[in-house]
């Protein structure tokens, strides 16, 4: 009969000792996964606020209102103002809302006191607003929608994600 053998201590040791660097070097990979999925989710709001300014804009241009600076087109029933055929920044949350999903976001109208522009953000989030640039270089969580600027120009989305 032959003997049964189990794993020595030593074994077990150097087994454990080589789970534990590879969950050292692993874990810093997966702990910041909640911050690139509110990136993430941005960049789709983002993509949602433009597919919908283009909608807008082609009522605004079938209703041939799109050259005008103020104006308003009928979007799912609802009277949406519109600045040279873009949604106006200036629109309300129920506005906001008739375009383009706003359930799990907040809304604020007027981020930088800027009268045609307003911002979305994920709720729980505290937004600082002052922060403009681009996407990653700069320490807030938040959409900024601006109106257009004229007749040609289109409105201007930034994503603000350097601290989600």
């Amino acid at each position: 009969m032959q003997q049964q053998r189990g794993f020595t201590l030593i074994e077990l040791i150097v087994v454990i000792v080589i789970l534990g660097i590879l969950a050292v070097t692993a874990a810093p990979r997966f702990i910041d996964v909640q911050s690139d999925a509110r990136a993430g989710t941005l960049q789709g709001m983002k993509a949602a606020l433009q597919s919908a300014a283009q909608m807008t804009y082609a009522k605004s241009a079938i209703a041939g209102t799109q050259k005008n600076a103020t104006a308003t087109v009928q979007v799912n029933g609802n009277n949406i103002p519109v600045v040279y055929g873009y949604p106006s920044g200036a629109m309300s949350n129920a506005q906001t809302n008739n375009i383009v999903d706003l359930t799990d976001w907040e809304f604020n109208g007027s981020p930088n006191s800027a009268t045609d522009a307003f911002a979305i953000y994920p709720q729980g989030i505290t937004p600082d607003f002052t922060q403009t640039g681009a996407s990653g270089s700069q320490n807030s969580c938040h959409i900024l929608y601006t109106s257009a600027a004229s007749d040609g120009a289109q409105p201007t989305i930034t994503v603000v994600s350097g601290n989600c």
